[in-house]
């Protein structure tokens, strides 16, 4: 089974009972299931496939666990990407993972990432809705940003989740039925 099938099972179980724990709230599996599927639903709406890789830079926070199971849903690959990274420690391992889509914080501590992913992917700045065509990193095709206003070319993350609205349950539950566990 994936992650998010056995995170599913818990949440049909026990809906309301708490999953996560952050800044003195708690958020329910059933909570927790929902966003993840939405986010699931927009990287579908953006092509993510089994087996593509899905880069998230922030925090230990709630979202990172939302995209970790909405990734799972499809059978793609998480890619949890390091906080302490450097520019140049970043974009070894962007050019090395293949990551076809990228959520990050729009900053974390003291690290300001909308800066440093405009380094990384001039392209960015000349991209069309989320749509990136970089030389260096030829199998990222979109960047999101979770707080603050996104870098010209990029996404906020309620831009992000809009995309996804078009896509059906059924869409949905039929991506999810190629992801394979493995």
């Amino acid at each position: 089974k994936t992650l998010a099938a056995v995170f599913a099972e818990k949440a049909a179980a026990n809906p309301g009972h708490p999953a996560l724990f952050h800044e003195g709230r708690q958020i329910s599996y059933g909570e927790v299931l929902e966003r993840a599927t939405e986010a699931a639903k927009s990287l579908l709406a953006f092509g993510v496939k089994p087996s593509d890789r899905v880069g998230v830079l922030m925090g230990n926070e709630p979202r990172w666990v939302e995209m970790a199971l909405a990734a799972s849903m499809l059978g793609a690959t998480f890619v949890p990407l390091n906080t302490w990274y450097k520019e140049n420690e970043l974009g070894w391992t962007m050019a090395h993972c293949g990551l076809s889509l990228i959520v990050s914080a729009g900053q974390f501590l003291k690290t300001d990432y909308r800066k440093l992913f405009t380094s990384l992917v001039p392209e960015l700045a000349g991209a069309k809705g989320g749509r990136i065509a970089s030389a260096r990193f030829p199998d990222l095709r979109t960047l999101v940003f979770d707080g603050g206003d996104p870098p010209a070319g990029a996404l906020g993350y309620d831009e992000f989740l809009r995309q996804g609205r078009g896509v059906t349950g059924e869409m949905l539950a039929a991506a999810m039925a190629q992801a394979n566990p493995d």
